[in-house]
């Protein structure tokens, strides 16, 4: 991705990263010294042996024994704080360096090239501007509601939503720990399928473990892949090909709505592809049934999307119920409830 504003966005997100953790360091500092005074003199006299190397490195001559003989007592000297740290209940690193990355320690570069750390914080800033325009936050577990459905209905949904739930809570993009790669939602509209995987995407973001999740209709992700493939937009904009392949959840919502164009079920195809090679969790919803799905799409499409689980909602449209209830439902759910 070239976009310059994701980089600047990394690069101040690691900034901020330094800084919260130099302050941190410092106050375990101050507060080792004040806690434990016997501290104080090791710490000074660790800082002593640092200021005599570097006063060295300046002089003439061959200075590699007397070096030797400072880091020795360096070592010593870090010793004997590690075992006063211990005896007083604390950890043996509880004065060293806090990183974020111990790889490129918060750099952003290790080994000569861009640390994983650097190009997750280029990927989230690329979602985010991805997902501004969805509904991502609208629809929720608690906010799924079964009143609507009777009988059987009402026990099948239910026992859908469990399901969802427990995707969501077991959910790991790692190919080597996911169980599953990914759901595919078929019912008629308004049966709760964009709901349930809006409240997946929502549960799993709120894990909190920097998980990037990119939702959108099929019609609008393929549209802007098109523009960016043949350079209808500036090298500005976000590689949308790419977040679709990479992203650790892709929720496509409203397949089969698209236009029927060679290029579109090329890009269907390598999208769906590239996430089952790589192990990553793809959740789909249609309004086709899967004979209808099968008849539209090619062998390759399909059998990539016979690798998801099946989910079937069913019932009337609530969508229906919601616009003649009185009293009236919350209008924005009404987008969200397909």
């Amino acid at each position: 991705m070239k976009n310059p504003r994701h980089y600047e966005f990394a690069e101040a997100q690691l900034s901020a990263r330094r800084k919260k953790n130099a302050a941190l360091t410092e106050s375990r500092r101050e507060e080792v010294r004040r806690s434990i005074p016997e501290a104080n003199r090791l710490l000074d006299n660790i800082a002593d042996t640092g200021t005599k190397i570097v006063r060295l490195i300046g002089s003439k001559g061959d200075i590699r024994a007397e070096v030797a003989k400072i880091e020795k007592t360096n070592n010593e000297l870090r010793k004997q704080l590690k075992d006063l740290l211990r005896s007083n209940g604390k950890p043996t690193d509880y004065l060293e360096p806090i990183y974020d990355c111990g790889v490129c320690r918060d750099s952003g570069v290790a080994n000569g090239q861009r640390c994983g750390c650097f190009n997750l914080l280029v990927r989230q800033c690329a979602t985010n501007e991805l997902n501004e325009r969805s509904p991502l936050k609208l629809a929720t577990f608690d906010t799924f509601s079964s009143e609507e459905f009777k009988g059987d209905d009402r026990r099948y949904i239910e026992g859908l939503k469990s399901e969802c739930e427990l995707f969501a809570d077991e959910f790991n993009p790692d190919p080597n720990r996911q169980t599953n790669t990914g759901l595919l939602f078929t019912g008629p509209p308004g049966t709760g399928k964009t709901h349930l995987a809006l409240a997946i995407a929502n549960r799993v973001v709120e894990r909190g473990r920097g998980y990037g999740v990119v939702y959108g209709s099929v019609p609008d992700l393929l549209i802007q892949a098109e523009h960016e493939h043949f350079r209808k937009w500036d090298d500005s904009q976000v590689d949308t090909l790419q977040l679709l392949r990479e992203c650790s959840l892709l929720i496509l919502d409203d397949l089969g709505v698209e236009t029927r164009t060679p290029f579109y079920s090329m890009t269907l195809y390598g999208i769906m592809n590239a996430r089952i090679c790589r192990g990553l969790s793809t959740i789909v919803s249609t309004n086709l049934k899967l004979e209808e799905l099968q008849v539209r799409y090619d062998q390759r499409l399909n059998s990539r999307l016979g690798a998801l689980k099946l989910i079937r909602t069913r019932g009337r449209d609530m969508r229906l119920k919601k616009t003649t209830a009185k009293p009236p439902y919350n209008d924005h759910l009404n987008d969200v409830w397909n």
